[in-house]
């Protein structure tokens, strides 16, 4: 048994693209969940990566253009502006409550860009980026 990246199945993608293609369309995950008075605590990838915005939106905006890394959240920080980039999101990461200071902020599977997701070209190239592995025995 060995795992293979290079094997695509088109029907694996046809779904994946009719999936994607209708989680925008819904609106259901194309928006960013935000939560006040809290911030989350990476608790595998340690420190996150840290900058100065003028507000949250800014912030969720730098998470979708980074580029060295997939950007899953953001904490921030309204009194200095400090918007911290996470690699974990609530599934990994701790939320500390009782922060009323910091609002942190989950991005959604399409991150905001239904337009672009629903293109078909974009989409396909999007499914192969983020394509699983198979086991092959």
């Amino acid at each position: 048994m060995y795992v293979s990246c290079g094997h695509f199945d088109y029907n694996i993608y046809v779904l994946l693209l009719i999936l994607i293609i209708d989680m925008c369309n819904t609106g259901l995950t194309c928006e960013w969940t935000d939560v006040t008075g809290s911030k989350l605590e990476p608790l595998i990838t340690g420190d996150p990566e840290a900058v100065t915005v003028s507000t949250l939106n800014e912030c969720k905006q730098k998470c979708v253009e980074e580029s060295s890394f997939i950007c899953a959240a953001v904490n921030y920080r309204h009194h200095d502006r400090r918007c911290e980039l996470l690699e974990e999101n609530d599934q990994t990461a701790q939320p500390q409550g009782n922060e009323p200071n910091w609002n942190y902020s989950l991005r959604p599977i399409c991150a905001g860009e239904c337009s672009d997701v629903s293109h078909p070209v974009y989409a396909v190239s999007w499914a192969l980026q983020y394509s699983v592995p198979t086991i092959v025995r």
